[in-house]
């Protein structure tokens, strides 16, 4: 749980909504600055800089997105999580 009480679920929840919302601002404070979205596919796996993946999701129309907490640690002030996620999305 972190300092204010918020624990990863709602970490999480928050992180959702503003990715829906495509607020970049919102998305900028919850995720850390040298985060990498690592994706798997059938042609094999991909990562993805913070950056190059809030350029994408101007150009993305999200349909849907479950995520699912597999695993988590703090360390000081900051939480690390595992999460299996699948969405669906359209680029624009």
């Amino acid at each position: 749980m972190a300092a204010d009480g918020t624990d990863i679920h709602d970490l999480e929840r928050q992180w959702r909504d503003a990715l829906f919302a495509k607020d970049e601002s919102r998305l900028r404070q919850l995720i850390h600055p040298q985060f990498k979205l690592v994706g798997i596919r059938s042609t094999g796996t991909v990562a993805v800089s913070l950056e190059d993946w809030l350029v994408a999701l101007q150009k993305m129309d999200l349909i849907s997105l479950e995520v699912r907490v597999m695993d988590s640690v703090r360390v000081e002030q900051t939480m690390v999580a595992t999460v299996d996620a699948q969405w669906k999305l359209r680029f624009m």
